[in-house]
């Protein structure tokens, strides 16, 4: 025991520490050994000898040799040492590996999968221990390449005094002639590509480095592909800028088919380097801007081909997050899903500079909101007759004009917004101009004016949405837009001003991205016009005639009519249906919405209404212009009349609930186009969550990270489909989740009672009534909700449902059915129900019952 502490106080002094290390690992091998043999010699004598005293010596024998074993021991522990490199590859560990290096003798340390570091002699100028491990998660992978395999990372505790040679084994599927392969060292912010040389079935280098992270990198060396990227001008009433994209994908090899496709992934992205390309995948450095699938079909009877495509981002300014006036750049990245190794290739770039819309609404100028409010350096520059009238900084989202009317008088007014660039002043709006001709009765007219200082050809700044009076474009994706605008006339009111009243221009709803009209609720005699935009597709026809894939047509429905766009293409084919309602009675069309029904408390909406030709406009029995914007912060679930007066027609009242959420609750928006799709239809899944940490959506291939503000193509494949949205705030400490449920109705057995319908259409009305189910014993209190601009999906045998629907839902429905009915619901959004249908009156059916939205 004397001679086991002596050892032991060897091994832990300072002087004999690097001694001791080596030497005790080579003892507890040797102890090993000759223990494994001591037991071999005694377990025969155990069976031979069944005798308590020869057990009895042979357990003492034991035991003493464990004592000996455990002063053979050093009392720190050693690293693991790695197999021999005569060691078969089973033995070797899977992830992680360690070996004592002496200078006298070199080493290597290895893995089963193949990757291993090899230290010659002399390699290390004192003993070190070496380890080698699967990286627990790879750093991001440069955008144009794949990682292939694992990445790999090298340690050792002392420095490297030669070269080591490492070894990163490549999948069996990749070889030279098939991919382009290369080896990359991490650098902490990139990876740099190393010279390597391919011997057998794995990459071999030199490094000279004590630590690094390694790895294979590279891509299908069968397909290339071309890409380009450029800013489109900007659209009337569209409050985004486009940037397309254009490119060709080709391939020398048939690639890997996924039931006939190849799906390829878009990306834009925002570089942040100042143009020089440097993106690196890492979304702190390079934000996302939207991502895009399209899906490529190859010729499955040839071996090389070229599939030629496009496709169109919508860019709004809140994505950019940076400042009006600054200019920066955006990149599109394909990746295309055609091998183990995809083919991935990086567009030009394209420049963007920042531009806001104004508008005049009322008597004030409006801009959309921006993600840092106030915005600094920005600020109104108002003129008068061609002189500078006022410079005033920006702080809130309008410029009330009444001060500058009534200071200047009769002449022409001109606005716009403008900040410092390099120390020079710069426009960063379009200009709007006001006139006032009639003393005491100023007739305005809202003109735009092309933007001063606009970038010449090859630098272009487009325009960002278009200036819509008495109806603002949303500055950004989390700002409604309204469903249709009313154009009106001068309108006569109990507070009569002033006030200059702009013509109003409609804008398209935000998820009609495809087929969409100017106004969708028009007065008898009146006329809207149908936009509709589709690309890669085979046919496009309108109603059943053939059109173009890009086109305008106005029509002058006498009633209410629904207008079918029919889309043809290679990967399947898709009706959009647009209904443009009607009023009808020799109502007045009035429109009424808020830009948001649910809010947060402490939060505001902006509430929106146009009338045309109407004697007198009331909001909550208060006398308003006829085209106007109030902005609204309730402290509670609040409802908002308008009454509408004209001779010779009784009063129209339009209502509008606003929500309020606690202010510990997440506010969240989800919703479909389409709820009940025919066998092999698709449609589209929008949502909209801000001010949270995180969002997750769980599809049909399992939950993953999106956006706050997005969309993606859904198509069902059974007969109910569920599809939820998740929202974490505060670290995770407040979560929110909504669930939508997609149906798949066969046409010719729909399943439906007789006086069943699915439907679509505009909602008209909403009014509280006292008894909504009549049926029930007693007074069951509801709501009345007319649906108008009605468009059958699915029908029973029974008659229903031409124009006008007045659908009826119970407090108890609303309240104990979140994932049924949408609420509140307002007029002017669109929606789609299931009902069982009387004439036109409907409730719920008992069983599949829904009412939901299908726009914010």
């Amino acid at each position: 025991m004397q001679d086991c502490h002596h050892r032991r106080m060897k091994t832990e002094g300072v002087a004999h520490s690097e001694m001791g290390h080596a030497s005790d690992v080579r003892a507890a091998a040797r102890d090993g050994r000759a223990r494994s043999a001591s037991v071999a010699r005694i377990r025969p004598a155990l069976g031979a000898n069944r005798s308590g005293a020869t057990a009895l010596i042979a357990l003492m024998l034991l035991a003493m040799l464990g004592m000996l074993s455990a002063c053979s021991r050093p009392s720190a522990p050693a690293p693991t040492p790695a197999p021999s490199s005569s060691a078969a590859p089973e033995d070797l560990p899977e992830t992680n590996a360690s070996q004592v290096i002496r200078p006298e003798a070199g080493g290597k340390v290895a893995l089963k999968d193949g990757a291993e570091v090899s230290i010659p002699r002399d390699g290390v100028a004192t003993t070190a221990v070496a380890s080698l491990s699967a990286a627990r998660s790879a750093p991001y992978v440069p955008i144009p390449r794949s990682l292939i395999g694992r990445p790999y990372e090298f340690r050792l505790d002392g420095d490297l005094s030669g070269v080591a040679r490492v070894r990163l084994p490549l999948p069996s599927a990749m070889t030279p002639d098939q991919y382009d392969l290369a080896a990359f060292k991490w650098n902490g912010q990139a990876w740099e590509r190393i010279f390597a040389r391919l011997n057998r079935n794995a990459l071999e280098f030199g490094t000279n480095a004590s630590s690094g992270i390694f790895s294979v990198q590279g891509q299908w060396r069968k397909a290339d592909a071309d890409l380009g990227l450029a800013m489109s001008a900007a659209e009337a009433g569209r409050p985004t800028v486009p940037i397309t994209l254009t490119g060709q994908y080709r391939y020398s090899s048939l690639p890997t088919l996924q039931n006939e496709f190849v799906p390829a992934q878009l990306t834009l992205k925002l570089d942040t380097s100042g143009g020089t390309g440097q993106i690196t995948g890492d979304d702190s450095r390079d934000k996302t801007l939207s991502t895009a699938t399209l899906w490529f079909k190859p010729d499955p009877a040839q071996s090389r081909g070229a599939i030629d495509f496009s496709h169109v981002f919508e860019v709004a300014p809140g994505d950019l997050e940076v400042q009006p006036g600054s200019t920066n750049y955006v990149y599109a990245v394909l990746s295309v899903e055609d091998s183990p190794a995809p083919t991935r290739k990086l567009s030009t770039a394209a420049e963007y500079t920042q531009v806001l819309p104004i508008w005049v609404n009322g008597t004030e100028v409006v801009r959309p909101a921006l993600p840092k409010e106030p915005p600094t350096g920005l600020r109104w520059h108002v003129r008068f007759n061609g002189q500078t009238m006022a410079q005033r900084p920006v702080t809130g989202l309008t410029l009330p004009l009444s001060e500058f009317l009534s200071s200047a008088g009769l002449g022409e007014y001109r606005v716009l917004l403008e900040t410092d660039v390099d120390g020079q002043s710069r426009p960063v709006s379009n200009e709007v101009q006001i006139m006032l001709a009639v003393p005491g009765t100023p007739t305005p007219t809202a003109t735009r004016t092309p933007l001063a200082g606009t970038p010449a050809a090859g630098t272009p700044a487009p325009l960002i949405g278009t200036p819509t009076p008495g109806g603002p474009p949303p500055a950004t994706p989390t700002r409604r837009t309204p469903p249709g605008g009313i154009t009106p006339t001068t309108t006569l009111t109990p507070a009569a001003t002033s006030a200059p009243i702009a013509t109003a221009t409609a804008t398209r709803p935000g998820w009609a991205s495809v087929f969409w009209a100017d106004q969708y609720l028009i007065a008898p005699g009146q006329c809207t016009t149908l936009h509709w935009n589709v690309q890669n597709v085979t046919a496009v026809y309108l109603n059943g005639e053939a059109v173009t894939g890009a086109e305008t047509r106005q029509v002058c429905p006498s009633q209410t009519t629904t207008y079918t766009l029919g889309v043809r293409s290679g990967s399947g084919n898709q009706d959009y249906n647009l209904t443009i309602a009607v009023q009808e009675g020799g109502q007045p069309a009035v429109v009424f919405f808020a830009e948001n029904s649910t809010i947060v408390d402490g939060q505001c909406t902006t509430l929106h209404w146009e009338t045309s030709d109407v004697n007198a406009v009331y909001l909550d029995e208060s006398g308003v212009a006829g085209v106007a914007i109030k902005e609204v912060c309730p402290d509670a679930t609040t409802t908002y009349t308008l009454r509408v007066e004209r001779t010779g027609s009784a009063s129209v009242k339009k209502s509008v609930t606003v929500k309020v959420l606690p202010a510990d609750q997440i506010a969240m928006q989800f919703w479909a186009e389409q709820y009940s799709l025919q066998p092999g239809k698709c449609t589209n899944l929008h949502w909209q969550v801000e001010e949270v940490d995180a969002v997750y959506l769980t599809t049909t291939s399992g939950e993953e990270g999106v956006a706050g503000i997005g969309s993606t193509q859904a198509c069902p494949t059974g007969a109910s489909q569920f599809y939820t949205l998740r929202a974490e705030a505060d670290g995770g400490d407040r979560t929110a989740t909504k669930r939508l449920t997609l149906s798949v109705l066969d046409p010719n057995s729909p399943g439906l009672q007789p006086t069943e319908v699915v439907a679509q259409g505009i909602v008209n009305s909403v009014s509280a009534i006292a008894d909504a189910d009549p049926v029930a014993a007693g007074n069951q209190p509801g709501f009345q909700v007319v649906i108008d601009g009605l468009n059958p999906l699915f029908k029973g045998t029974g008659e229903c449902c031409q124009t006008v629907v007045n659908l009826k839902l119970t407090q108890k429905q609303i309240d104990n059915s979140t994932e049924i009915v949408d609420w509140p619901i307002n007029p002017g959004q669109f929606v789609e129900f299931r009902g069982v249908c009387t004439g036109n009156t409907c409730t719920l059916p008992v069983t599949k019952p829904y009412l939901k939205l299908r726009s914010n």
